[in-house]
């Protein structure tokens, strides 16, 4: 990788002229040698060189604005240290770094993990993963963005981690679409990064087949074998088209697992959505590790274990390892999870591990956005331990409904059914993103669900079918996390008024299209 200077940007004092960067470079867009690798180094520092692309000006100003696009990547905000590890020299770290710059972290389509200032918006740093090099071209190339490329396209995420006897914050990131490889980066201190602040980049090692394109941020976390791992899935389009957990040792790459469902083929294209790390027993040690796939199966990881080696899907065998739910649209056609999980500690009056709560569907294939698949949300029951050795399904479920949508004053809304809990029998809930009517509008749901005092919180999508670059429209749901039902008092000012009262109940008539 390739380390900026603080505070000066895209001016790179290690992307000098004549350096081996240079040298890869040193090739147009269409592999043919020109010996213009000096001339592409200048533009990807920020200059403008004759016969390379006229970067487009910035609205309104006669500056040109050098930022690539950011698609994928979310925005991260790294501050101060403040995990709530409870050893003293984590408090004390904490305090030694209370003063650190706020950075707000992103990936663009230039080929860099950008770290701007939070306060000024200045940058001051940036990162080129190796596995760009080679392709930073196409960056020149007059033809750009006609011919866009991805580049650093995932979000990237970040965590305090212990080794060699010190506290570290690290940023973990993947490259989205750009490519199949995840890298670390040591931002202790963002005012003094270079290249010795790169700590590994990783593409899968002995299960370089396995790895596939990342998206959503890894996590950074303690383990049972009292070591901090980067945690995050095997990523979409694998060459081996399975879904799997990828822990890779912070402080030394050299050592890291692979957790195989062993589910997908060419046929059933699989990969793991963006995995969700839980502490179950408040140990702050990670025992339990939750996501879903493209094949719409939920899996549980079990990471008890102080030995790594032991650590395997939860259900079923070492040879044939089970999901723990599965999630099917009610005629057998699965229903993909793109979307991270949620989790909570089970019902108090229920036995079980935990509840993990999703919505389905999927957005970012060709052909997602005319899809008008039905899809549901979720909140299923972990069982835990003994538990099950095989996977349950929608039949094991109660069922919510949407029974009112229309416009409330100049608000559209929706009213959702209240069936009570069914714990006797059933192991959670499903409601079907189907509006009364039965017509399938392709909404789904792509974003992590939020969970607050005892609401399941989620948008779903609907896409510009026309356009997949425009906005579509959504909704904003609000059940019980318990039983997926409606609320039994306000939570949303639907009249627009500022206040969460009764005038914001809606009268309606079930299965209606206007109030009563």
């Amino acid at each position: 990788g390739q380390a900026l200077t603080k505070g000066i940007p895209f001016r790179w004092a290690s992307m000098t002229t004549g350096g081996a960067l240079q040298t890869q470079l040193n090739k147009n867009v269409g592999g043919t040698a020109d010996s213009l690798g000096s001339d592409r180094v200048s533009y990807l520092r920020g200059d403008a060189v004759s016969g390379m692309r006229t970067r487009p000006y910035v609205k309104g100003t006669t500056t040109t604005n050098k930022l690539g696009d950011i698609i994928s990547s979310q925005p991260q905000y790294v501050a101060k240290p403040n995990f709530g590890y409870g050893e003293a020299s984590y408090a004390a770290y904490s305090i030694a770094r209370e003063t650190r710059d706020p950075i707000v972290y992103a990936g663009a389509n230039d080929g860099m993990l950008h770290g701007f200032d939070a306060a000024t918006g200045s940058e001051k740093f940036a990162y080129v993963p190796s596995a760009l090099h080679g392709v930073l071209a196409d960056l020149t190339d007059t033809n750009y963005p006609a011919n866009h490329k991805y580049f650093v396209d995932g979000s990237a995420g970040f965590g305090d981690a212990y080794w060699s006897g010190a506290w570290h914050t690290v940023l973990v990131g993947p490259l989205g679409a750009g490519g199949k490889m995840v890298f670390a980066l040591d931002i202790t201190d963002p005012n003094s990064m270079d290249g010795s602040k790169v700590l590994w980049e990783f593409n899968g090692g002995t299960y370089a087949s396995k790895m596939g394109h990342v998206f959503g941020p890894p996590t950074i976390a303690p383990f049972a074998d009292g070591h901090f791992y980067a945690v995050f899935s095997n990523g979409y389009d694998s060459t081996d088209h399975q879904a799997g957990l990828f822990l890779v040792r912070v402080d030394n790459p050299a050592i890291y697992y692979y957790i195989d469902t062993k589910y997908g083929s060419a046929v059933a294209k699989n990969g793991l959505s963006t995995p969700k790390l839980v502490d179950l027993n408040n140990d702050r040690i990670i025992d339990a590790i939750y996501a879903g796939d493209m094949q719409g199966n939920l899996w549980k990881f079990d990471v008890t274990s102080s030995s790594a080696t032991n650590w395997k899907v939860a259900h079923g065998t070492a040879v044939v390892p089970q999901p723990m739910f599965v999630a099917t649209d009610g005629a057998g056609v699965r229903q993909p999870i793109q979307a991270q999980v949620g989790v909570t500690a089970a019902p108090a009056s229920v036995a079980g591990d935990a509840m993990v709560f999703f919505g389905t569907g999927r957005y970012f294939v060709n052909g997602d956005a005319s899809a008008t698949d039905k899809q549901s949300f979720y909140g299923v029951l972990d069982e835990g331990s003994p538990g099950y050795s095989t996977s349950y399904g929608r039949s094991d479920l109660w069922t919510q409904s949407i029974v009112y949508e229309g416009v409330v004053g100049s608000t559209a809304a929706r009213v959702v059914s209240n069936n009570p809990p069914n714990w006797a029998s059933k192991k959670g809930w499903v409601i079907d993103l189907v509006p009364p009517g039965g017509t399938l509008k392709g909404e789904r749901v792509i974003a992590p669900p939020l969970l607050r005092f005892g609401r399941v919180i989620f948008n779903t999508m609907e896409a510009n079918i026309s356009d997949p670059c425009q906005q579509g429209s959504s909704w904003l749901m609000e059940l019980d996390a318990e039983s997926g039902g409606n609320l039994n008092y306000v939570a949303l000012d639907i009249n627009g008024d500022g206040q969460f009262d009764a005038d914001d109940m809606i009268a309606y008539v079930q299965g209606g299209s206007a109030p009563a």
